[in-house]
Order: C-alpha cells, then sequence, then structure tokens
C-alpha cells in the first residue's frame, strides 16, 4: 500500500487472507490479541493461541514472522508456544530496547491469588524465549470493585534507546472505568 506524508500505510489495502493457521492443537480452537513488531530485518506477529482445556492455561503465545521485504508472507509460525505460564495469558505487548526484548502479558488468576489478572513483564534476548522479570506489573486488588487490568498499550517509537511510556486503563465490576494512567 502507498504510504502518508508520515510514512503510515495509505491503502487501498488488499485482503491476502490469514496468516496464521489451526494446524497445532495449542491454537486449534483460536487466536487472536495479534501484536505486531517490525524490525530492521522482519515483521513479527505475536498471538494468542487458545487450545482445549478446562482452564486459563491453555491460553499461550506465538508467533509469526517473516521477511521484512515480504509482508504479504508466507509467514513461519512457531512449531510450539513461544510463552506459556499455568495461570494463561493473553494481550502480548511486545517491544526492544536495544538488543533485549521486553514483553508485558496479561496473566489470568489462579483460584488462590488474593488479585485477579495483572500483566506480568518478561525479558528475552530473542523474541521466541521468554523469562519472568516481575510478576506484577500492573494489577489490582481484589477486595474493591475493581476487575483488575484490562488493558496496557505502549506509546512511543519503537527501537530508540529511551524508557518506553504505557497507558493503561482498567475497568470496575459494574462495567464502568476505574483507574487510566501513562
Amino acid at each position: 500500500a502507498p504510504a502518508d506524508k508520515n510514512g503510515a500505510p495509505a491503502g487501498p489495502f488488499e485482503k491476502r487472507g490469514p496468516v496464521t493457521d489451526y494446524d497445532a492443537e495449542w491454537r486449534s480452537l483460536r487466536h487472536d490479541d495479534p501484536n505486531v513488531v517490525v524490525t530492521e530485518e522482519e515483521i513479527l506477529l505475536f498471538f494468542k493461541g487458545i487450545g482445549p482445556g478446562d482452564t486459563h492455561a491453555n491460553r499461550v503465545f506465538g508467533i509469526a514472522r517473516t521477511s521484512i521485504d515480504r509482508p504479504e508472507g508466507p509467514y513461519l509460525i512457531s512449531r510450539e508456544p513461544i510463552l506459556r505460564t499455568d495461570r494463561g495469558v493473553e494481550s502480548p505487548r511486545v517491544f526492544r530496547v536495544d538488543e533485549t526484548w521486553h514483553m508485558f502479558a496479561l496473566q489470568y488468576s489462579l483460584p488462590t491469588d488474593t488479585k485477579p489478572r495483572r500483566y506480568g513483564h518478561f525479558r528475552g534476548q530473542d523474541p521466541l524465549h521468554w523469562t519472568l522479570v516481575n510478576d506484577e506489573v500492573l494489577a489490582t486488588t481484589s477486595d474493591g470493585p475493581q476487575h483488575g487490568a484490562a488493558d496496557m498499550c505502549p506509546l512511543w517509537t519503537p527501537f530508540d534507546t529511551q524508557a518506553p511510556k504505557f497507558a493503561f486503563g482498567n475497568k470496575l465490576d459494574d462495567g464502568s472505568h476505574g483507574n487510566a494512567g501513562l
């Protein structure tokens, strides 16, 4: 697609078909929550895959990637999840600062938790291997009417060396919005 004056795609857009498939059990029921990261060499599509199971642990992250020169694909899809936790994860928020990759992931609560959902911070030296750094970057307590962390969005130019800023918000049990900030 042609670019506008700021370099953003301006359309018209051409539908090419799906990037991911349902061929692996860990993503056989559903996949969503896309997060696209463009590097100097490739386009990375992080996504949530849902497979069979009766707990949130069946929600995992995968990645589909293609060369920067071929945005239409084909995309190589990870054979196995790139992140799986006992809590289950959704809403991958991925970015890179210098050579270190960071991911904020919304994690579900376990039955023994006193807090509902929370964003955890994971770090890696590449976009395929992740280590938990902080289990609770953004969370709320369950003894009030707050539902928990609803969403977080990075706000900055990728690959700069400044600390990223995030917009976040949550919802109250009555459906109204609770806290929001930057």
